[in-house]
């Protein structure tokens, strides 16, 4: 999925092209004139421009295009500019000057798929090429530093070696130190770490050295933060008794990015005598200090949890507890929904509330593209396999049905070996990766190698807002509050609510959120969010329902016109609506005269209660006996607290 930025001066056209990529799966935001449109790309990120070369007002669209390709922040972004009629090669030959990479013409949108799809391809690219270019330049940076580190490091290794003897009562100190790579392999041992296995050791497992102990598992864990307290013994040999020691490990990460694994240290002391140092190296790792690094993650833990899954109905329940039932759970898990129902961020929230200690790596079929798979799957020359970063963590494959079945068929295989052929070394390494997949749609639909669905066994199904409408208002209150602009106390006016409870939301959360965002650039400073700051449909849904108060009629559209979102009116049966307002009145408690004494609340309420009464608690009826929408009736039960 792209973030697409049309500007576009006529509605049809912006109808038609809103929709259009939408149902590609595409987040799309509309300007009509040429300053707007070049404001919105300053504020916003976006990875296409389609922009109207006739634009009526204002700036032109091919100047609109020279001044993206001019500013460094969006010149990288692709631009297709729009005609409803070439009019001759002058008119190309300008827009390939002004530094577009492709044209389209209106009236024939059949390859519309085909150069939106093209267009990201390249935009994918240009930010790869970014990002290797910006590596390149931090590698020649940090290069010396780099050279500087290992021969302190070395430095520290041969003195420790030098100064460190069993027995020798150093009070803190540990009795023996190694240097091990995340396979166990010890690379360094100092004097008292060969005294204490007895032999040369360099080039052998942990395992081998201490069998039966686990440490080999506990060094290997230690792959982002330090690791303490670990308590095993080594078993006596001749006249020297058995020794109990406790472990601990330091994870030193490469400086320059992609120089190569990480390794760990591991301090061994005399259980006695233990004290962790831990201030004895300061590691760097990209910026951030190792100490730094572990709150990151530990934050991210805390903002990932099944609690964060917003809303309070049935379907949107059932979800968060089959999350909270795989808490601390590595099974893989198949994610189904969908687009915009937030199928990476439920991806997130199972790995962080997991058990793993790796990285959190994801990828979309869509943006790298078919021929690039295999070399970001399982690496290649020039890439480094998305498998080996994603180990001991998540690796997060969107739309994975997508993958041909050879591909399907070799991951499973990998994953369940846990090991994986190092492209450039051709040597065999270890990993240990959760796989979460994410299928648009049901997870029946088709596509899956047997062995791959097999795999998936455990699924998580992700409801489309328009069935959980009566989480709308507390979304839009959580997205207000991410995107408001003002002082924190802004809030929707009355109009807002109704259109924004009363539209189905084909975009599910994603469409929200965007809705929600441009409403919130567009009121400024306003504490109250009128309905004409939100992008259509939403104002036109508010002129449908402005002639109607929430107790006449009130249908949620369920047609809709081919290509748009409009509501479509559709007349309620209206006797069974009369006999139960009717049924209502005489109903009222003895004393009551209708007219005069009963307040509005109180018949409100009054009304909720028999309707509920009558359909046995069946929300869908009661809201049909008193013709409101779903929204609207949880809104009032809400209110009313009539749970």
């Amino acid at each position: 999925m792209g973030r697409i930025l049309v500007i576009e001066d006529e509605p049809g056209t912006q109808q038609l092209l809103r929709s259009r990529l939408r149902d590609l799966g595409h987040d799309v935001t509309v300007k009509v004139t040429g300053a707007l449109g070049i404001a919105e790309a300053k504020t916003s990120t976006f990875d296409l421009f389609l922009i109207d070369m006739h634009l009526g007002e204002g700036v032109d669209g091919i100047e609109v295009c020279r001044r993206m390709k001019r500013d460094p922040e969006t010149r990288n972004v692709p631009v297709v500019l729009l005609s409803g009629k070439v009019r001759s090669s002058a008119d190309l030959h300008r827009g390939y000057e002004a530094g577009c990479e492709s044209f389209m013409v209106k009236d024939d949108m059949s390859l519309v798929d085909d150069v939106i799809r093209a267009m990201l391809r390249i935009k994918l690219l240009g930010d790869e090429l970014s990002t290797q270019m910006g590596l390149m330049h931090q590698r020649n940076e940090h290069l010396q530093k780099a050279l500087k580190d290992k021969a302190q490091l070395e430095d520290q290794l041969a003195r420790n070696s030098n100064d460190i003897e069993i027995g020798h009562d150093g009070g803190d100190s540990p009795v023996g130190m190694l240097v091990v790579d995340p396979e166990g392999i010890v690379h360094y041992a100092d004097r008292g770490a060969r005294d204490i296995f007895a032999k040369r050791i360099e080039g052998r497992n942990l395992g081998s050295l201490a069998p039966g102990t686990r440490l080999e598992a506990f060094v290997r864990d230690a792959s982002t933060v330090s690791r303490t307290g670990f308590r095993f013994c080594v078993a006596a040999r001749g006249t020297r008794p058995a020794q109990k020691l406790v472990a601990s490990v330091l994870p030193l990460v490469p400086t320059v990015v992609g120089a190569g694994d990480d390794i760990r240290v591991l301090y061994l002391h005399d259980e006695p005598r233990h004290a962790i140092q831990s201030d004895m190296l300061q590691i760097a790792a990209r910026g951030i200090r190792l100490e730094e690094s572990a709150d990151l993650i530990e934050l991210a833990r805390g903002e990932f949890q099944p609690n964060r899954l917003i809303g309070s109905s049935e379907a949107i329940s059932g979800v968060r507890a089959q999350v909270q039932a795989r808490a601390n759970d590595d099974r893989p898990v198949l994610i189904s929904g969908e687009s915009g129902t937030g199928k990476r961020h439920l991806a997130r929230i199972l790995h962080y509330s997991s058990n793993r200690t790796g990285a959190f790596v994801p990828m979309n079929y869509e943006a790298v593209g078919r021929d690039n798979l295999e070399a970001q799957l399982f690496g290649s020359e020039d890439n480094a396999a998305l498998l080996f970063q994603a180990s001991e963590g998540t690796l997060f494959l969107e739309g994975v049905q997508k993958l041909n079945q050879d591909l399907q068929a070799r991951l499973v295989a990998v994953l369940k070996k846990n090991a994986l052929v190092d492209p450039v070394t051709q040597k065999v390494r270890k990993i240990n990766v959760r796989l979460i997949a994410a299928t648009l749609g049901s997870v029946d639909s088709g596509g899956f190698h047997p062995e791959l669905r097999e795999f998936l066994a455990e699924t998580v199904e992700l409801p489309p807002l328009r069935e959980r409408a009566e989480d709308i208002p507390l979304l839009a209150r959580s997205f207000l509050h991410r995107h408001q602009m003002g002082s924190g106390d802004s809030s929707f006016s009355n109009e807002a609510w109704l259109a924004l409870e009363n539209y189905d939301w084909p975009g599910n959360l994603t469409e929200l959120n965007s809705a929600i965002r441009t409403a919130c650039l567009n009121a400024g400073q306003s504490s109250i969010i009128e309905i004409g700051a939100f992008p259509a449909p939403l104002p036109q849904i508010h002129e449908g329902l402005a002639d109607r108060d929430e107790f006449t009629p009130s249908v949620r559209p369920t047609n809709s016109v081919p290509g748009t979102h409009h509501p479509v009116h559709v007349e309620p049966e209206l006797d069974e609506v009369r006999g139960f307002l009717n049924e209502v009145i005489a109903s009222l408690p003895e004393g009551v005269d209708g007219e005069k004494t009963v307040s509005f609340e109180f018949f409100e309420k009054w009304a909720l209660k028999l309707a509920l009464a009558r359909s046995e608690g069946d929300r869908l009826k009661a809201a049909e006996l008193l013709s409101v929408g779903k929204s609207t009736l949880y809104r009032k039960l809400h209110k009313y607290e009539l749970h």
